[in-house]
């Protein structure tokens, strides 16, 4: 009898505790009603809404889930002081959400009033400490990103607040063009090569016609004796490539828009000029579909100036792997992405090495590779 009564005692214990564990799960408490419903909530309680828009292809988003939400100190922040909510921007509510708020990059964190007007907001994935201090900005009225901005509509503002601001916008993954173009309107020329400046110029200037960019090109030598000829250089490329490939990353990529520009780029005679169109032409050809162009143009770029870059060995290598049948070229593919493993073997190049392998017939070294691939996928899970 008394085993009966312990054996009905602990099973009630059992099932109590199993029912606390299910009403109080770990991590951030997310709502599962309608955005008006949470929005209702947020103002009932005078709440902000911290909404975590994601989508099911973005990497960062997954590892915010599985190595932040769920952490001790973030879950007892936000379940305090926010209403969150989290919506896939590309399937219901999400898709108007995504409208609504301009969310172009993933993860997006918005936090909301009650009366659906945004507060603050933030893309990029983050630690977990990054994360409170997010919520914390949130919070606070002179860190908040609407604050900036009224400060900014104003007119009244100063240089720092300029920066501010513009710090903000590519902090939200939106666009800095103009509040840069009016930020450097405010600079004399003989300015532009002070350190703020040159910190602004690194990290904000992707346009080939701005003033900024055409002045460092025409002071290029005095830029490299304050900051050195390799940093010069570096941004000098960035700017031309990425002013190359916006006409390439679209639905329909504009191939005059992209020649013309490529004209322009060669018309400036920088001592890069080679390098930046011969990397532009093989996103050229990629975006064209010409996977023939694009191996031949690859085995060139590669050799000559990207031999130690383990980040696009890899991806050249996957796109070989996909697209290019040639023995020769896929020998290519499997010496850069052999050193690609060497520099960092990590889980993806592995997973590139077994693809290039299995598509040269090497079905037991592919194997060999996939094997290793599953190792470094556990290291990197027990490291994180």
């Amino acid at each position: 009898m008394k085993i009966y009564l312990l054996l009905i005692f602990f099973t009630f214990i059992s099932f109590s505790v199993s029912a606390q564990a299910k009403e109080e799960p770990k991590g951030i408490r997310f709502e599962t009603g309608t955005f008006a419903e949470i929005l209702a909530k947020a103002k009932k309680e005078n709440k902000l809404v911290m909404v975590d828009a994601f989508t099911s292809w973005c990497g960062p988003c997954k590892q915010m889930v599985k190595n932040v939400f769920p952490n001790d100190t973030v879950a007892e922040f936000y379940n305090k002081n926010f209403i969150n909510a989290e919506f896939d921007m590309e399937k219901g509510e999400g898709i108007e959400l995504a409208k609504k708020y301009e969310v172009g990059c993933y993860p997006t964190f918005l936090f909301i009033d009650g009366n659906g007007e945004l507060v603050h907001r933030v893309s990029s994935s983050m630690s977990a400490k990054g994360f409170v201090q997010l919520g914390a900005d949130a919070m606070n009225p002179e860190k908040q990103f609407t604050s900036c901005k009224k400060k900014y509509d104003s007119g009244n503002t100063s240089s720092a607040d300029m920066i501010q601001y513009i710090t903000m916008l590519s902090m939200a993954c939106m666009p800095v063009k103009e509040e840069l173009a009016k930020y450097f309107s405010t600079q004399k020329e003989e300015e532009l090569t002070n350190r703020q400046n040159w910190t602004m110029l690194m990290c904000f200037t992707s346009e080939t016609d701005s003033k900024e960019f055409q002045y460092l090109i025409a002071h290029q030598t005095d830029f490299e004796k304050l900051y050195t000829a390799d940093s010069v250089n570096m941004k000098i490329e960035q700017v031309c490539i990425y002013s190359l490939f916006s006409f390439l990353y679209k639905k329909e990529p504009d191939i005059e828009g992209y020649k013309k520009m490529k004209e322009q780029i060669v018309k400036m005679n920088l001592p890069s000029s080679e390098k930046i169109v011969s990397r532009a032409d093989m996103g050229f050809y990629a975006a064209t579909k010409d996977w023939t162009s694009y191996a031949k143009r690859a085995v060139v770029y590669i050799d000559k100036y990207a031999k130690e870059d383990y980040g696009l060995l890899n991806n050249v290598a996957w796109n070989f792997s996909e697209h290019v049948s040639d023995k020769i070229l896929l020998a290519k593919a499997e010496e850069w992405i052999k050193h690609s493993v060497e520099l960092h073997p990590e889980y993806f190049n592995y997973d590139t090495y077994a693809a290039v392998l299995y598509k040269l017939g090497k079905k037991e070294e592919a194997k060999a590779a996939a094997e290793k691939l599953h190792c470094a996928i556990c290291v990197h899970t027990l490291a994180r």
